[in-house]
Parts: structure tokens; C-alpha cells; sequence
């Protein structure tokens, strides 16, 4: 027991064994037994919040939430239900349970209000999930618009190429999807707002998509807008043509790397700021595939011309 809690602790390498860790064992294994007495005598219910557009306070819909009044230990928050049915392998068979019930609810419910259902990592990279959903709307009734899942960047994290080949599997269906816990512990967000960052660097991948899904210019300007309201310089990386560069201006970006701006080299090469004129603006840039441009590392870009793009 003590080699398994040193396993798990980060901070603490060293334990001791002690009577009570046996304790605690044996009361987890019971509490995991009192799960699946639950789940069969129907002690498990879903209570649902209300969703609400900001602007008219209508309703656009409910999340549905899993709640367990232990008949000893009174109420057991829902993420350590999760847990327990994780441990004792009860996670897939509880989340079908609770998209069923949620969906039977709604299918009840007047007008187009939908019903969100929070999936664990476990259940939603499941192989038959996008069949599971497709035959809980078919007993139900629910129209598929109806239903929103909603995933935590973790479950996206644990295994990318499964989460997106589910996610476009279900999303086919017709049902919606939500990105939970955006900004929580643990999440790109909070790490933002918690990490002494002076800098954000975005990845040449984006550069390379902007010319084909125009969704990731609108990317660029959100992330430079976010970064400068948390007081970050934002760099783009990948800039090999004049339409990126007149991208990552128009933008607001305050840096750029990249072949346009110059390759790699064995040594440094001191570069005096100078003024750029019209023929070196993002706009006389604009279209070249090869040309440099050139700046001292120091030099944060910021062109005379109007009307870059």
C-alpha cells in the first residue's frame, strides 16, 4: 500500500505503511460495491440546470447532472462518482445510463430545448460510443439537434486522433458538441492566466492554414487579442509569404518568424531597425513568395501602409 501511494504522490516519494492506508482501501472497495447497488436499485438520479441566452434570459436548454444520496453518507459529489465507477469499471455502463435517462427526459419537453450530457474520457473514446448514441436516439425519440455533448480538453489530450474521429462520427448524427470546462484547472487557459508567460508563439500549422480555412485568421486575431489583454507579446511563427506577413500585421500580431523574414544560421547577423516604406509594407509584400524582410530581433514591426488587405 505504501509503494502505491508513493507511486501516485508527486511531492511525496517516501511513505510508511500504515494501518490506516489498509483502511482506506477497504472503504473505497466498499463505497465502489455501494455504487453498483445503487446503479441496480435506481439510487442514482440526474438533476438539470437551466441554460438561458444571456440577452432575452430565454431558455435554450438544461444540463443534465448526476446526483447520489448515499442511504449513510449522504450526498457524493458527482466527480467522485466518476471516480468510483472508473475504478470498478462501471464508467461506460453509467454514462449510457445517464445519456438514456437524459435524452427520455427531453424527448418530453416542449419547443427545441436541448439537453447536455457531460461524457467521461473513458466512455466517449469508447469504440461503439457513436453507435450507443445513435440507438439511444432511436429509443427515445430525441432529435439529434437536441443533444449536445460535452468533452473536457483532457478526453481531447488522452488520445487526439480517437477524440476527433468520435467526434466527427457522433457530430454526424446531428448532434451538437461543447467544449467543458474551458478555462479550469488544468485547462490552456488557466495556464495562460497562472504561468508567468511574456510570450505567445503561434505554431507555423496556423500560418499554413490561413489561406485555405479563413475561420483561422479570425483564430489569430482572438488568440493577439487575448494575449495582449493578459499583457503577452504574440508571435507568429511560419511566415514564408507576403499574404502571411500582411495576415499577422492586419492582425495586430507583434512579432513574426519565418524564411520571409530569414532562414536559420550558424551565427548572428546585427540588423539596424530601419523605416519601411511602401515597397517593403505588408501590402508591397503581399503575394511574394520568397523576399526577405528584415528587422533586428528587437524590432517590433509596425508598417506605414492602410488597407493591407
Amino acid at each position: 500500500m505504501a509503494m502505491y501511494r508513493a507511486k501516485n504522490d508527486l511531492h511525496q516519494t517516501v511513505w510508511f505503511y500504515e494501518s490506516s492506508l489498509d483502511q482506506n482501501i477497504r472503504e473505497r472497495r466498499a463505497l465502489g460495491d455501494d455504487l453498483k447497488q445503487a446503479m441496480a436499485t435506481r439510487q442514482l438520479s440526474l438533476h438539470y440546470q437551466v441554460q438561458t441566452v444571456v440577452a432575452t434570459g430565454e431558455v435554450s436548454g438544461y444540463e443534465a447532472l448526476l446526483r447520489w444520496d448515499h442511504p449513510t453518507r449522504g450526498h457524493v459529489p458527482p466527480l467522485e462518482i466518476l471516480d468510483l465507477a472508473d475504478e470498478n469499471g462501471l464508467i461506460i455502463q453509467l454514462g449510457e445510463w445517464v445519456l438514456e435517462q437524459a435524452c427520455r427526459t427531453a424527448a418530453g419537453w416542449e419547443g427545441n430545448i436541448c439537453v447536455a450530457v457531460n461524457m467521461s474520457a473513458s466512455q466517449f473514446l469508447e469504440p461503439g460510443f457513436a453507435g450507443t448514441v445513435k440507438a439511444v436516439l432511436a429509443r427515445t425519440g430525441l432529435p439529434a439537434s437536441r443533444l449536445v455533448i460535452e468533452i473536457t480538453e483532457e478526453t481531447v489530450q488522452r488520445d487526439r486522433v480517437r477524440a476527433l474521429g468520435m467526434a466527427q462520427k457522433v457530430h454526424a448524427l446531428g448532434v451538437r458538441f461543447a467544449l467543458d470546462q474551458f478555462g479550469g484547472k488544468g485547462s490552456v487557459l488557466s495556464a495562460l492566466c497562472d504561468f508567468p508567460f511574456d510570450k505567445i508563439k503561434l505554431d507555423r500549422l496556423v500560418m499554413q492554414q490561413v489561406a485555405t480555412d479563413p475561420k483561422v485568421a479570425e483564430l489569430v486575431r482572438a488568440v493577439t487579442i487575448a494575449g495582449h489583454v493578459l499583457h503577452m507579446s504574440v508571435l507568429v511563427q511560419g511566415i514564408e509569404t507576403g499574404d502571411q506577413l500582411a495576415l499577422a500585421y492586419s492582425e495586430g500580431c507583434d512579432e513574426g518568424q519565418g524564411y520571409l523574414i530569414g532562414p536559420p544560421g550558424n551565427g548572428i547577423v546585427a540588423l539596424a531597425a530601419r523605416p519601411v516604406g511602401a515597397a517593403d509594407s505588408p501590402r508591397g509584400l503581399a503575394g511574394q513568395k520568397s523576399r526577405r524582410f528584415y528587422s533586428s530581433a528587437y524590432f517590433v514591426p509596425r508598417f506605414e501602409s492602410s488597407g493591407i488587405l
